[in-house]
């Protein structure tokens, strides 16, 4: 019976060891998508609000500079 629990034990930590690791991994890898997306999403912010600026300045009340 002594055999049993130990190994029976041995067996439970071992998989709660892999488990932990899946999910240590699953994390990170989430981790580095939500940061890619916030690249991205902070890089069309940026290329909108550049491309407001820049078609604003196209933009005048006439020809005249004064």
């Amino acid at each position: 019976m002594f055999t049993y629990q130990c190994l029976y034990w041995g067996w439970v930590k071992l998989e709660q060891d892999e488990i932990k690791e899946e999910r240590t991994a699953e994390i990170a890898h989430l981790e580095a998508e939500v940061q890619r997306l916030a690249a991205t999403a902070e890089e069309k912010r940026v290329r909108e609000a550049t491309e407001k600026v820049v078609g604003e300045k196209g933009k005048g009340k006439g020809r005249w500079l004064f």
